[in-house]
């Protein structure tokens, strides 16, 4: 069963992205045995001038970096938004045993812009293991959320180009 409390979390670390003029979307990832969150953050991307400092990419590197050659099968990554084609292939290479998700990809072309729109469970479908997923989870709410922040502060969204 999702935990709320996590999911929410999340959201917060959404606003901590938004304020540092990053896109607001935030990931954790959490241990259910022993309900302790074992990383989080929010979107780097522009903090860090690297466009594949996505939440999920990065709360994967920094536990990787202090967990060496571990498979993350035993923890559950929460993120604010459905993760990307390169989030998702980074779950499954990582080895994630469990994604929650609120806002949909479709709900982040919507608010932010034209994306790569292949669903995180098109990814998990075509590899080689699987990720149990909760989709829309608090969804209503990650998606007002978001939409309040993009009022709130300096938010890159990006352009259609031709």
């Amino acid at each position: 069963m999702p935990n709320q409390e996590m999911m929410r979390r999340t959201f917060s670390l959404m606003e901590e992205a938004g304020k540092k003029g990053n896109r607001p979307f935030g990931a954790l990832l959490y241990n259910e045995k022993t309900g302790e969150i074992i990383g989080e953050t929010g979107n780097r991307s522009t903090e860090e001038s690297d466009p594949t400092a996505h939440a999920e990419v990065s709360v994967i590197r920094d536990y990787c970096k202090t967990h060496p050659g571990e498979k993350l099968e035993h923890l559950t990554l929460y993120s604010s938004c459905e993760p990307c084609a390169m989030c998702a292939c980074a779950m499954v290479y990582a080895g994630v045993g469990e994604l929650v998700y609120g806002m949909t990809l479709e709900d982040a072309v919507e608010l932010f812009g034209p994306n790569i729109t292949l669903s995180c469970s098109d990814v998990f479908a075509s590899s080689f293991h699987r990720i149990k997923v909760t989709s829309g989870f608090l969804r209503d709410e990650a998606r007002a959320k978001a939409a309040w922040m993009l009022e709130e502060f300096d938010i890159i969204t990006h352009e259609a180009t031709k």
